[in-house]
């Protein structure tokens, strides 16, 4: 696992390092999106997400 050198001089990537801290640190995090700004869902198909872009863009 991690050394104890990670534990007292952790690199940025190295903060968290279990699944219980992982939680706690972004517990209150929610989306945050700004006025005007395309949400794609990747789970939409291709053709339907591309048809939102184009309007998206075309509209704007």
């Amino acid at each position: 696992m991690y050394s104890v050198k990670h534990k007292i001089d952790p690199l940025p990537n190295q903060l968290i390092t279990n699944l219980t801290d992982l939680k706690e640190h972004y517990k209150d995090l929610g989306p945050e999106f700004f006025e005007g700004e395309l949400i794609l869902d990747i789970v939409i198909p291709k053709d339907t997400n591309v048809e939102t872009i184009q309007s998206f863009l075309f509209n704007a």
